[in-house]
């Protein structure tokens, strides 16, 4: 790793997000420079380039002056003493935090213990649960194996008080324990019914505190180290939660024979991929390009690789169609700009929406894909297509 990304990574520890880091780097090494001109130098996208500086000049590291406005800097050290002074306050917290754990590892079995993650016998779990609900200030999320569903029906009341509270509740139970979820109908909560991640019971705790629970072993694992738990929450859970029914809705379709079926559409999202597959084999070649415009007007804001040099943004776009393609490959040779790719045949392009967005990319600045092989095998298709050499001059 580079000493530029490792500084980058020691910023963003002190709370920078990854563009404020890059520009304020900019700024030390490059000096005063106008927003354009840090767009450049810092690889920051322009279109939030605005919002990163916004964010320096919030904590004080960056001034402006002159008009057109041009950034530099400040020179008082004041603002990284405030930084400072805010990671000892977290710093004693997580202390006091894991000296709590480790008065409660001595009564109730914690076969280890080790910086923010912390191994819990079986006899933890209810006191720990009862610990972390009393920890809750806004948030708690609650999939429950068969352990953790008896703890929920045992601090019902609590829970119920939380929410009064304006605490957010999220419980989810597993789809194929019908035994729960006949149970779970009693109980006054919101819950739903999914897919367990990897078949463990979890609690998350305000984005801070995350327990994942093994019923087979009976042990248990705590990490206390937010910017992990909030990555947990963003990606599993959350997805986890999206996968699933209420529970009232799902009771509905639990005898009908499709309860599993329905679940599992709802966690693999087949329809999209299957809807667009048999897109591009009817559409013709004006209407994908049309949809593909359409599609770049609308994920253009959301995302940096269409502000990106094309030397950066082609080979991003040809990962992201990497993932699509499924069982066929895909091959970016940047020395001769080729792109190279396999896929099973049916349609006369890459059964990818990214693919459409690389056009579209490509379009918008006056170049295009040029096909210059076609290879129908038995059972897939190979394409193989030329960039224009002049589009790494493209600058963004």
């Amino acid at each position: 790793m580079s000493e530029y990304s490792k500084l980058i990574l020691k910023l963003m520890e002190l709370g920078f997000t990854e563009y404020e880091s890059k520009v304020y780097i900019t700024l030390l090494t490059k000096g005063p420079l106008y927003a354009s001109e840090l767009s450049l130098h810092s690889g920051v996208p322009r279109t939030k380039i605005y919002e990163a500086i916004k964010g320096l000049m919030k904590k004080q590291l960056v001034e402006a002056y002159g008009s057109p406005k041009k950034f530099s800097v400040t020179a008082n050290p004041e603002p990284f003493e405030n930084i400072l002074a805010d990671e000892e306050r977290k710093y004693k917290e997580i202390k006091s935090l894991i000296n709590e754990v480790k008065e409660l590892s001595q009564k109730n079995g914690i076969t280890q213990l080790k910086g923010n993650l912390q191994i819990l016998g079986e006899d933890a779990l209810d006191s720990v649960f009862n610990d972390f609900l009393k920890r809750v200030r806004y948030s708690v999320y609650i999939i429950a194996d068969q352990q953790i569903f008896q703890l929920l029906k045992k601090h019902e009341k609590q829970l119920i008080s939380m929410m009064l509270s304006e605490i957010s509740l999220n419980v989810m139970i597993p789809y194929n324990d019908e035994d729960m979820i006949n149970e779970a109908i009693s109980l006054d909560l919101p819950i739903q019914v999914g897919k367990l991640v990897d078949q463990k019971g979890i609690v998350a705790v305000d984005e801070e505190i995350f327990l994942i629970h093994n019923p087979e072993t009976g042990a248990s694992t705590v990490i206390i180290q937010p910017y992990i738990v909030k990555l947990i929450i963003n990606t599993a859970l959350n997805e986890a939660f999206k996968g699933s029914l209420e529970l009232k809705e799902y009771i509905k379709f639990l005898h009908t024979g499709i309860s599993e079926d329905l679940i599992n559409l709802k966690v693999e999202n087949d329809a999209y991929r299957i809807f667009f597959y048999n897109a591009l084999k009817t559409l013709a070649e004006e209407d994908l390009k049309k949809i593909s415009y359409k599609m770049l007007e609308s994920y253009k804001t959301r995302t940096g690789i269409f502000e990106a040099e094309a030397k950066s943004a082609l080979p991003a776009f040809v990962e992201l169609i990497k993932k699509d393609i499924g069982n066929g490959e895909i091959k970016y040779d940047e020395t001769t700009r080729m792109i190279t790719v396999e896929f099973d045949g049916g349609s006369e392009v890459p059964p990818s929406p990214w693919f459409l967005m690389m056009k579209a990319y490509l379009n918008a600045h006056g170049k295009d894909l040029e096909k210059v092989a076609t290879i129908n095998g038995e059972k897939k298709k190979i394409l193989q297509f030329k960039i224009p050499w002049e589009i790494e001059d493209i600058l963004f």
